[in-house]
């Protein structure tokens, strides 16, 4: 729970550790200051404050680091950036944010450690695929308006993220090296937030109309 005699007002955006015994959570405060935080049992241990900005999206990249978007707005443009710092130390909360890149958001890292994110919002978003140094390789298919919650399937052959077409938001499947996209939802309610299992052989998703539900689908292995 959060602590809301410090200023703590809730929690969003959260990731587990690969072995599941901890978790790392953005912090909304009282003093809009954006923080990332790590969970372990009682124990709550800041990782990374950026006063002034909501911190989203984080990811942990398999090598030691967490990777995050600093800057975010729920309801309009807003200048985004990924960061990452390394959490695999005994003293993460010493280790100084280095910047990846600028003017993107919504970062993804497979297994193997391959990172994606999305361009910043302009209308159309654009997938494009990274290598370990930040140099762009390839693009991904072909833009579509409003992408978000950019995940990579475990294997690194899929991205999975919902977007908006004819006005409606759905779950798209993405086949990196083909390029192509494949939608997942058709229901007239808000799809979003997809989750991928671990065989990669499912999406978990939310899904908002009248009520709120946690729905599952079959991913096609064509």
């Amino acid at each position: 729970m959060p602590d809301t005699s410090s200023g703590e007002k809730g929690f969003i955006y959260p990731t587990l550790y690969p072995n599941g015994n901890r978790l790392v959570v953005s912090v909304t405060t009282t003093d809009h200051t954006g923080t990332l935080v790590m969970i372990d049992g009682d124990n709550h241990l800041e990782l990374v404050r950026h006063p002034g900005e909501i911190l989203a999206y984080p990811v942990y990249d398999f090598k030691g680091n967490l990777v995050y978007q600093r800057g975010y707005d729920a309801y309009i443009p807003a200048p985004s950036s990924i960061w990452m710092v390394s959490i695999d130390s005994d003293n993460p909360a010493d280790n100084e944010p280095v910047l990846i890149e600028e003017n993107v958001r919504i970062p993804s890292v497979s297994n193997n450690g391959l990172l994606l994110y999305s361009s910043a919002p302009s209308g159309l978003n654009q997938l494009v695929l990274l290598d370990r140094t930040g140099t762009i390789l390839d693009t991904i298919g072909n833009p579509k308006i409003g992408m978000a919650s950019i995940v990579v399937s475990p294997d690194g052959k899929k991205v999975a993220l919902s977007a908006i077409e004819k006005g409606n938001r759905d779950i798209w499947i993405y086949d990196v090296n083909r390029g192509t996209a494949t939608r997942s939802t058709y229901d007239p309610a808000i799809d979003e937030q997809p989750v991928w299992s671990p065989n990669g052989d499912r999406i978990a998703f939310g899904r908002t109309g009248d009520i709120f539900e946690i729905l599952s689908i079959v991913v096609d292995e064509k």
